[in-house]
């Protein structure tokens, strides 16, 4: 009898754990590519005012990568901008990026990455992606 009552709550448990999960699990990926750049950007809504986002920079040009950048990401709810110095392979990596309260970006939204270093700038676009970093 007490392993019909453990079993008959242990399934109760799991069937109130799943019902109270946000729904937000989903991870958005977008990528891109210019003449000397590749982004990654991934976005994670976190609640329906809420995310979280991380992206990978990276140096594809030819010759040694630049010591520091200038850039930004923009979506149609935010950007994330910045001055950093790349790693040694050129590349940037930046986690834990957060926003609260803002509107949270769409898996099919436009993306605009504008990269300044050395006297020069590109300006692309990221595309929707099922591939992250």
């Amino acid at each position: 009898m007490k392993k019909k009552h453990l079993c008959y709550f242990l399934f109760m448990a799991s069937l109130l754990l799943s019902g109270c999960q946000s729904g937000w699990e989903s991870r958005y990926n977008f990528l891109g590519e210019s003449t000397n750049w590749y982004v990654n950007y991934q976005v994670t809504p976190q609640s329906k005012k809420s995310e979280s986002m991380e992206y990978k920079i990276q140096y594809t040009g030819k010759g040694a990568p630049p010591a520091e950048i200038s850039y930004s990401i923009e979506t149609n709810s935010g950007s994330s901008k910045g001055t950093d110095e790349l790693n040694e392979d050129g590349v940037l990596i930046k986690t834990g990026g957060w926003c609260d309260g803002c509107a949270i970006t769409q898996e099919d939204q436009n993306v605009k990455v504008m990269i300044k270093w050395g006297g020069q700038t590109e300006t692309f676009s990221l595309q929707p992606s099922e591939e992250g970093f």
